[in-house]
C-alpha cells in the first residue's frame, strides 16, 4: 500500500530465487498484474507437485530501472530496506516442483546498484515489492515522516 500510494503503481511482489555474483534472480510463481506484463498476458496449463492441473501465468514482465523495497519489524523498530537496479530479461530458469517441462515463470534478473554481498547481509525476507523507476527519495521521505529506519 505504501509503494502504491507513493508511486501510483500497482507495486507487485517478487521473490528471490538466486543471488548471483552481480545480480539477483527474482520471479513470481503465481499472480502477475497485467500492468507489469510486457506485451500480451500469456498462460499455460501445468501442474505443481501432487496438485491437480491448473492455469499458470507465464507472461514476460517489463524491464528497466526498478526500486525494490521491503518493510519489516526488526527488534523494537520498523525498518525499510530500499535499493535500486536495472531489471533485465532473465536467462532460462525454473522453479523445482513443476511438471516437466517446467514453465518459464515471470521473472527478472536485477543488476542492483550495490554489491550483492552487501545486499545479502541486509535482506529482510524472500519477498520484496517492485516498482518501476527510482523511488528511493519518495520512500526515504515517507520513512523519515513515519520514523522508520532505512537500511
Amino acid at each position: 500500500m505504501v509503494v502504491h500510494s507513493l508511486t501510483g503503481q500497482i507495486a507487485p511482489y517478487f521473490e528471490f530465487y538466486e543471488f548471483m555474483e552481480d545480480r539477483l534472480l527474482m520471479g513470481v510463481p503465481d499472480y502477475v498484474p497485467s500492468e507489469i506484463v510486457e506485451g500480451q498476458t500469456t498462460f499455460t496449463l501445468t501442474r505443481f507437485g501432487e496438485l491437480s492441473g491448473g492455469i499458470l501465468n507465464v507472461s514476460k514482465v517489463k524491464t528497466g530501472i526498478v526500486t525494490l523495497s521491503r518493510l519489516s519489524w526488526e527488534s523494537d523498530e520498523m525498518v525499510m530496506h530500499i535499493l535500486t537496479g536495472e531489471a533485465v530479461e532473465p536467462r532460462k530458469w525454473e522453479e523445482a516442483g513443476w511438471e516437466p517441462p517446467a514453465p518459464q515463470l515471470p521473472g527478472l534478473e536485477v543488476i542492483i546498484d550495490t554489491p550483492v554481498e552487501d545486499f545479502a547481509q541486509k535482506v529482510l525476507g524472500q519477498h520484496y515489492i517492485l516498482s518501476y523507476g527510482n523511488h528511493i527519495k519518495e520512500l526515504s521521505d515517507f520513512c523519515k515522516l513515519m520514523d522508520i529506519r532505512v537500511i
